[in-house]
C-alpha cells in the first residue's frame, strides 16, 4: 500500500508537470515579456519564439502593461492550448494573432477583440460567441468541415474561410453585418449558397475552387463586379 500511495504521488507530479509545460513555456519570464514589448505600437510581439504556450500574462507584467496593450501577436510557435482567461488580463485588447500554430479547438470569453486571427492551424472546433465586438475573423487553411456546430458573433464583417473542408455554411445566416466573405478551396455545392440571400450587406464573395455549377459561379462574378462599381 505505501509504494502504491508513492506511485500515485509520483504520477500526478508529471501529470501536473506536463499541464503547466502545455500552458506555459519555461522560458517565459518578466524580461522576455518587456523585451517583447513594442510601447509605439502597444503591442507585445512574441511571433517565431518558439512557444509551445500561451504566457501568463498576469504573472510576470506589472499593471501599467495591463492598460497599454492593445494587440498580442503570437505567430509562428507551436502552441496547441489557448487559455482564454490568459487574455483577459488586457481589457484594451483589440487585435489577436494566433496563426501558423498547432491548435486544433478554440473558445475566447469576454475579450475586446476587433480584429482575430487564427489561420494556419489545424482547428476544427471554436467558439467565438462571446466576442462581441469582433469584426474581422481570419480562419483560413484548417480543418474545418461544418460552421453547423460552431459558434461566430453577429458582429463579423469580414470573415476569410478559405482552404478548409467546409461542407456546410448554414450558421452564415445570422451574420446579419457580413460585408466581405471569402470561402475559395472548399467543397461547397449550390445549394450551400442559398444562406446567404438575406445577408443584405452582403457585398463580395469569393467562391473559386468549390463544387459550384458554372452559372452560379458566374453570378457570383457579376455581383461583385456590381458591388465594386457602387
Amino acid at each position: 500500500m505505501k509504494y502504491l500511495k508513492i506511485i500515485c504521488i509520483f504520477l500526478l507530479l508529471i501529470l501536473t508537470s506536463c499541464t503547466h509545460k502545455d500552458t506555459e513555456d519555461p522560458q517565459v519570464n518578466g524580461e522576455f515579456l518587456k523585451w517583447a514589448y513594442r510601447q509605439e505600437f502597444h503591442e507585445l510581439d512574441l511571433m517565431s519564439k518558439d512557444l509551445t504556450g500561451v504566457p501568463n500574462f498576469e504573472k510576470y507584467l506589472t499593471w501599467t502593461y495591463k492598460y497599454d496593450v492593445w494587440s498580442i501577436t503570437l505567430q509562428d510557435n507551436k502552441i496547441k492550448n489557448i487559455p482564454s482567461e490568459l487574455f483577459e488580463y488586457f481589457p484594451n485588447l483589440k487585435e489577436l494573432n494566433l496563426s501558423y500554430n498547432q491548435i486544433e479547438e478554440i473558445t475566447l470569453n469576454n475579450l475586446p477583440l476587433e480584429t482575430l486571427l487564427i489561420h494556419k492551424n489545424k482547428i476544427n472546433k471554436f467558439n467565438l460567441k462571446w466576442l462581441n465586438k469582433l469584426t474581422d475573423l481570419n480562419i483560413w487553411y484548417n480543418n474545418i468541415k461544418s460552421l453547423k456546430d460552431n459558434k461566430l458573433p453577429n458582429t463579423i464583417q469580414n470573415l476569410e474561410l478559405q482552404h478548409n473542408s467546409l461542407e456546410d455554411i448554414s450558421i452564415l445566416d445570422k451574420l446579419e453585418n457580413l460585408i466581405t466573405l471569402k470561402l475559395e478551396f472548399n467543397s461547397l455545392q449550390d445549394q450551400d449558397m442559398i444562406v446567404l440571400q438575406n445577408l443584405k450587406n452582403l457585398i463580395f464573395v469569393s467562391i473559386a475552387k468549390n463544387k459550384l455549377s458554372e452559372k452560379l459561379e458566374e453570378w457570383f462574378i457579376d455581383f461583385n463586379k456590381k458591388n465594386s462599381s457602387k
